[in-house]
């Protein structure tokens, strides 16, 4: 089964992004407030990671624990324009950023585009 992790300290938009990925596309999603919270959860074995920047304040050690935990794994990063250069720093490969103002479905249709080819073959 497809597995989904969203990371948001937002309650109402983490619980948006889960309701509507899980609606529209029937995948197990969890979500996690923190990245100390989204640590518990595995990350390494999650096929896609939502993270929304915009309220996400890293230490240096969640930062290098976040990053080795998802090598490999694809991420949607939702971000402001101005956290770019941050982000760009801080993920070489496997991102996507989409840049407010964005819906919540297209958040979804982000994941699916990325996940297309994955699940075929993965």
């Amino acid at each position: 089964m497809t597995r989904i992790i969203v990371i948001d300290s937002d309650l109402t938009q983490r619980r948006l992004i889960i309701a509507q990925v899980q609606e529209q596309t029937g995948w197990n999603v969890n979500g996690a407030a923190t990245i100390r919270d989204a640590l518990t959860l595995k990350l390494a074995l999650a096929q896609l990671i939502i993270l929304d920047w915009s309220n996400l304040a890293l230490s240096e050690v969640e930062r290098d624990s976040l990053r080795v935990a998802t090598k490999g794994v694809p991420l949607v990063v939702l971000a402001r324009r101005d956290d770019r250069a941050r982000i760009e720093r801080f993920y070489a490969e496997n991102v996507t950023i989409m840049y407010r103002p964005f819906t919540i479905g297209d958040v979804v249709s982000q994941a699916q585009e990325l996940l297309k080819g994955k699940l075929k073959h993965g």
